[in-house]
């Protein structure tokens, strides 16, 4: 049987906050999500642009993406 456990998610808040402030993002902008959603380095493509209000733009799948 799993127990819960406390976590703090200050570390991603903080990783989103400082992401979002590097690349200036805000509600104005497109985010293009260029990772594969099933990796997790999409998240960092995801999370500060939609926390900063920005569009994110998934490519279509009949556009190659790679060399």
């Amino acid at each position: 049987m799993p127990k819960p456990v406390r976590v703090s998610r200050d570390a991603l808040a903080g990783d989103v906050g400082a992401v979002a402030g590097r690349y200036g993002l805000d509600a104005a902008d497109r985010v293009l999500l260029f990772a594969q959603p099933s990796y997790d380095v999409a998240l960092e493509e995801v999370l500060p642009s939609l926390a900063a209000g920005a569009c994110l733009v998934l490519p279509q799948r009949d556009v190659p993406t790679g060399p």
